[in-house]
């Protein structure tokens, strides 16, 4: 900037490291296992309410797993479990929406020049572990079918510790001007506000240590691809397709009172997605060498299906869903792409 003064140096320090082992007891058998330590320094570019700098992310990550070979390398499988933890992850949730415009539109009646940023963030640590499994099956020469399945599930361990702190060092000035008047379509009193913002920071709250919403769990796919040979008139060609499916994830909760009641989760549906694909692939020669051409037609949400995914759901006082938020499928798109292999 032109102007200003300038901020202070920030320094930090991380050890990230990776190591890994793998073991063959069988020419048909692999064992493995990694461990990471993950480190990201400080970033001055997002800060909190109270225009704190966030701490630098820290994270651990370990993979474990075998992987087979069978039927003369014809089938090959991998069965892998995994588990990440990560503390100071760059967060929003808490800060973005409502809560940042109710807390402005508080200060506009009180004292306008301490209105918050509303790019303003906070940070949250998680946990995350899971299963992966995988089969590459060459089912012929030129047909090879690709199945895997997976299931994540994410912990949130904390969030929201600098806007806690900062809302708990306002609402006592906020609550002495409580009947003065706000611009606002939620409430006309700052007291009203400060209600308003109480629920939510207590909903943030009931959140810490379940599993985290709108994560799909389960995961599954299947693709297939067939390469043209025996037919002369095909050959080059290739063709396949790929399915996959995703589980119904938590898009809310239920109320008990007017606190959230983490015990009666409300899903969304399951989501399934179906595309294919044609190539063409030659090699030719050009100025002494050889060159490999591929080109490739895919066509993504092959059925077109546009049918609108419920994503985020409220209680509608009496323990049934409202949907609040639901995500638009991408539709149908042709996508042509070219490439040469030197």
């Amino acid at each position: 900037a032109k102007g200003g003064t300038p901020l202070p140096a920030v320094e930090g320090i991380g050890r990230p490291y990776l190591y890994g082992l793998v073991l063959n007891p069988h020419r048909h058998v692999s064992l493995y296992v990694n461990k990471a330590i993950n480190y990201q320094a400080v970033s001055q570019g997002v800060r909190t309410f109270a225009h704190e700098i966030l701490p630098p992310v820290r994270g651990r990550g370990m993979d474990t797993g075998l992987k087979l070979s069978l039927f003369q390398d014809r089938v090959m499988g991998t069965f892998g479990y995994f588990e990440t933890s990560q503390q100071n992850i760059k967060d929003t949730a808490v800060t973005r929406g409502r809560k940042t415009t109710w807390i402005n539109q508080i200060w506009d009646a009180i004292d306008g020049s301490k209105r918050v940023d509303p790019a303003a963030g906070d940070v949250k640590d998680q946990k995350t572990q899971g299963l992966e499994f995988q089969v590459v099956a060459n089912i012929t020469k030129n047909f090879r079918l690709l199945a895997n399945a997976s299931r994540n599930v994410s912990m949130l361990q904390d969030q929201g510790s600098y806007t806690f702190r900062y809302l708990a060092q306002n609402y006592a000035a906020w609550l002495g001007q409580s009947s003065r008047a706000v611009v606002s379509t939620d409430g006309t009193t700052v007291g009203q506000l400060v209600g308003l913002i109480k629920q939510e920071e207590s909903d943030d709250r009931r959140i810490i240590g379940i599993r985290q919403v709108r994560i799909h769990e389960w995961q599954a796919s299947v693709v297939g691809r067939y390469q043209f040979e025996r037919e002369p008139w095909l050959k080059g060609f290739a063709a396949g397709g790929a399915f996959r499916w995703r589980n119904a994830p938590v898009i809310g909760f239920a109320r008990a009172g007017t606190l959230l009641d983490a015990t009666r989760p409300f899903r969304s549906t399951p989501s399934t997605n179906l595309d294919t694909f044609v190539e063409y692939s030659r090699p030719f020669t050009a100025m002494g060498r050889k060159i490999r051409w591929s080109a490739q037609l895919r066509v993504q949400n092959l059925l077109d299906d546009r049918t609108l995914l419920p994503w985020i759901a409220e209680d509608d006082g009496a323990g049934r869903p409202i949907i609040t938020q639901r995500l638009r499928p991408g539709e149908r798109q042709f996508v042509l792409s070219s490439s040469f292999q030197f």
